[in-house]
């Protein structure tokens, strides 16, 4: 008999994986900015949503998104590192390319009385420079809202953070697998 522990399942769900695994003792990995494009913010498009932002909350939704993506290059760095991954900025000799694309963010919500976690949606894929995709994996991570933690820029940082950790972890197992 089998039993689950809750926050054991590992955080991504893989939607295509070369079964040859050419990421075996790969040394060096590329990755690009987090790209947002045709992403869903909550129930609308993100086009809605900015629009109805006033111009301070514009301008932070613009350094969020730029944070977020230096969040989840700074985590996936520092996770594959443990596996003699490097991760290096957009390079064009790079013989694999990272490339996340935020598809989801729900902001979420603290309001004292109730409150609403935030969601960040991923897709990721590592292909050579040709485009050819060798793996493309989903990651989702919830961050909860809380008195501590009640700014929609914090979680959603907190997300893309958990991610490139998630992604790292991931990375790890395709370079070294275990047998």
């Amino acid at each position: 008999m089998g039993t689950t522990l809750m926050g054991c399942a590992r955080p991504w769900r893989v939607l295509q994986q070369s079964p040859d695994n050419p990421l075996v003792g790969a040394g060096e990995l590329s990755v690009e900015p987090l790209r947002f494009d045709a992403m869903r913010v909550g129930d609308d498009t993100e086009a809605v949503y900015v629009a109805g932002l006033d111009d301070e909350h514009k301008k932070t939704w613009a350094e969020d998104k730029k944070a977020m993506s230096d969040r989840f290059f700074e985590a996936l760095r520092d996770e594959a590192a443990a596996s003699g991954l490097k991760i290096v900025p957009t390079k064009e000799t790079a013989k694999y390319v990272l490339r996340g694309h935020v598809r989801f963010i729900e902001p979420g919500f603290y309001a004292y009385v109730a409150a609403q976690p935030s969601e960040t949606r991923m897709v990721v894929t590592v292909h050579l420079p040709d485009g050819e995709v060798v793996d493309e994996i989903e990651v989702v991570n919830q961050t909860n809202a809380t008195i501590a933690n009640a700014a929609v820029s914090n979680r959603i940082r907190k997300d893309a953070e958990k991610i490139g950790k998630a992604v790292g972890k991931y990375l790890r197992g395709r370079v070294q697998p275990e047998d």
